[in-house]
């Protein structure tokens, strides 16, 4: 497997303090994207979109696997995308930033090739969740609502809608969020956390597993 993991020491405490730090999710999404890559090249991608993209570790590392194609980074975090856009200057590619949230996307329709998203998968109260759908910070990369699942029935059910007819989808989700749809790539478990990531197609069924 072809590793292309991103020069992250542009990256200071000052940064770390306002979007979510490299962890564990971020090099098990980066490991899935690598180990999947053959049948990603059959597909002939263009358009990369990654939802969430905190420091840019994920959407940087695919753009230096597939340097010709068009990145798109979209967060609800404003520094979130600053930050990404510095970490694909770091690493000698670059991508565009949209301020937005993926459920009011202005985005085309049918137009993106890949999407990847490590959504906000803790379990926490709906509040929680609210809250940081509209303060974006930190707590916005994590909690996830009741089963940490509020944000993903949400992405289910609308992803469909911006993949071309070849597109996919890569999920990560933890083990206490319920049965996804979909190919599952990998797994890891890592202390407490079971954490998986999925591919999904663009005719996947969205009804919400459990």
């Amino acid at each position: 497997m072809t590793s292309f993991t991103p020069d992250l020491s542009h990256l200071n405490t000052g940064d770390y303090a306002k979007i979510y730090r490299p962890s564990t999710d971020t090099f098990v999404m980066i490991d899935a994207l690598m180990s999947d890559l053959s049948y990603l090249n059959n597909l002939y991608p263009t358009t990369f979109l990654e939802i969430g993209v905190g420091s840019g570790a994920v959407l940087t590392s695919i753009a230096m696997h597939y340097k010709q194609g068009y990145f798109i980074g979209m967060d609800i975090n404003p520094y979130a995308l600053e930050t990404t856009l510095k970490t694909l200057r770091n690493n000698g590619v670059s991508g565009d930033m949209i301020h937005s949230s993926i459920f009011n996307s202005p985005l085309i329709p049918h137009s993106i090739d890949v999407i990847i998203c490590n959504p906000p998968y803790v379990e926490s109260t709906t509040e929680e969740y609210e809250l940081g759908q509209t303060s974006p910070g930190l707590v916005s990369a994590y909690a996830g609502g009741p089963d940490g699942r509020v944000f993903i029935e949400k992405l289910l059910v609308i992803y469909s809608e911006l993949l071309t007819e070849k597109g996919v989808m890569y999920l990560l989700t933890e083990s206490t969020n319920g049965k996804i749809p979909g190919t599952h790539i990998l797994h890891r478990r890592i202390g407490g956390e079971g954490l998986s990531v999925y591919r999904l197609c663009r005719d996947e069924s969205s009804t919400m597993l459990r």
